[in-house]
């Protein structure tokens, strides 16, 4: 039996690219030229970019989960460039941390335009929860994501949501009413 020899070291070829990522980084090149072409400010362009980059993390962290959706599952769902992701947040947790807040700050926007100030602290109590629960009956998909998997958030997440829920709460700093005053 021949002994084998070594040939010449082989280098490894560079990673390349999944054509579905190759393409979800160039199709969100293309959007970016396409609205720069069609004439729309670079700051609108950042902004409907940014609006998809956080629509790409619902969905990412809703079917993969907080712990296992990364920036590259994010900007294929979004068809943003990695680049543009990282122009626009320095990192995953950055991203989410600008999704939890977007969502609350909607949250308190319905809240707020629920009127409930000048009701009983009872029907306000009502009135808050049902703003919030309608509010994520229309968004399942969001819900989960903040309701369930903020939950397994990294260091930065979990007390920001926290504080975030807090904030969302129309009665958060309201005295709780003793049984007469809620009858």
């Amino acid at each position: 039996m021949a002994a084998r020899t070594r040939g010449p070291a082989r280098t490894r070829p560079a990673p390349t690219r999944s054509p579905r990522s190759r393409a979800a980084a160039s199709n969100g090149a293309a959007a970016s030229n396409a609205a720069a072409r069609n004439g729309l400010p670079s700051v609108q362009v950042a902004e409907i970019q940014r609006a998809r980059l956080l629509a790409g993390a619902v969905s990412a962290v809703d079917e993969l989960g907080y712990t296992r959706a990364t920036v590259t599952d994010i900007t294929e769902r979004s068809r943003v460039s990695r680049r543009t992701f990282y122009e626009l947040f320095s990192n995953y947790e950055d991203c989410t941390l600008a999704l939890l807040e977007q969502t609350f700050e909607r949250l308190r926007s319905q809240i707020a335009a629920a009127g409930l100030a000048a009701l009983p602290w009872r029907e306000r109590v009502r009135g808050g929860l049902w703003s919030i629960l309608c509010f994520f009956d229309r968004e399942p998909a969001l819900a989960r994501v903040c309701v369930v998997q903020s939950a397994r958030g990294g260091p930065r997440i979990t007390p920001r949501d926290a504080e975030f829920m807090h904030a969302a709460n129309p009665l958060s700093t309201q005295k709780v009413p003793t049984t007469k005053e809620t009858r």
